[in-house]
């Protein structure tokens, strides 16, 4: 099995030469339980935590993830616990909506900003802003508010920017200066610092406070959608606020009360989700 990690923070990948490498893929059986590697290295291999860990064999993908904890023992080694990709998953959480009986999988688990949508599951875990926003009322009546440290230089950076209203997900126009927020509603204004944003209370009363802001890919998983048929949703799903659940148990969970399995597979650059009726190995 060969390895090669990425440090946080560095954008040179290094190859790892392990003294032993045990990788554990179990199957998705009522939640999502994200596949495991553990790696066992002399202790001087500067790989650390949070390292961004591939695992392949003659040049296929066996796993892709990210260094959660290592130990260090008596023999000179340390041992370094990776989880795949998806763990990442149930670390987000969906933004409160109702998807009607008849949604299609496709649709539901999208990884893809796609103005006047559905907002899919995926897509939410990868750009998601959560509840707890830190910003400051610019304007109450237009209902502009700004968000420091949002601007073209931070996590923002000049993303595509959607709202989640209590229909679709609304892709916001980007006005030329901060005075056209004035006018235009469902928009951004952005300088290199600070990000400034007026979306209709009308149509996403409180989201400032509630969540529903999607800034495209800026939390990205890597996760994906591999391809999918044309299942659909037997019956209304309402996501609460009060009674959500991760959205990678969510994917499982639904995916189950559907008859489907979860099967994880990755490339170099994603790892995908195929749904599948079969439970495999």
């Amino acid at each position: 099995m060969k390895i090669i990690a990425q440090n946080p923070g560095m954008s040179v990948q290094f190859d790892v030469d392990p003294k032993d490498a045990r990788l554990k893929r179990p199957k998705q059986i009522d939640h999502l339980e994200p596949r495991t590697l553990e790696i066992t290295l002399p202790r001087g291999v500067p790989v650390i935590q949070f390292a961004q860990v591939t695992a392949s064999e003659q040049g296929i993908v066996l796993f892709r993830g990210f260094g959660e904890t290592y130990q260090i023992d008596d023999k000179d080694e340390k041992t370094l616990n990776c989880k795949g990709m998806e763990a990442l998953l149930n670390e987000r959480y969906a933004h409160p909506y109702f998807y009607p009986i008849g949604t299609t999988f496709a649709d539901l688990f999208s990884d893809t900003c796609t103005d006047l949508a559905l907002p899919g599951l995926l897509m939410q875990a990868n750009g998601g802003v959560p509840p707890g926003l830190d910003y400051v009322v610019r304007d109450a009546a237009k209902n502009i508010i700004k968000i420091a440290d949002g601007g073209k230089l931070y996590r923002f950076s000049t993303r595509s920017l959607y709202s989640i209203d209590y229909r679709y997900l609304r892709k916001m126009d980007e006005a030329t200066s901060l005075a056209d927020l004035q006018w235009v509603d469902n928009a951004l204004y952005r300088d290199d610092s600070d990000i400034y944003i007026r979306i209709d209370n009308f149509y996403h009363h409180g989201w400032a406070d509630l969540g529903g802001l999607v800034v495209e890919n800026a939390f990205d998983t890597t996760c994906r959608l591999d391809t999918i048929d044309d299942k659909s949703l037997a019956g209304d799903l309402p996501v609460s606020q009060n009674e959500r659940e991760p959205i990678g148990d969510l994917i499982v969970d639904i995916a189950m009360g559907h008859k489907y399995f979860v099967h994880l597979w990755d490339d170099w650059n994603h790892t995908y989700i195929r749904l599948d009726d079969q439970e495999g190995r």
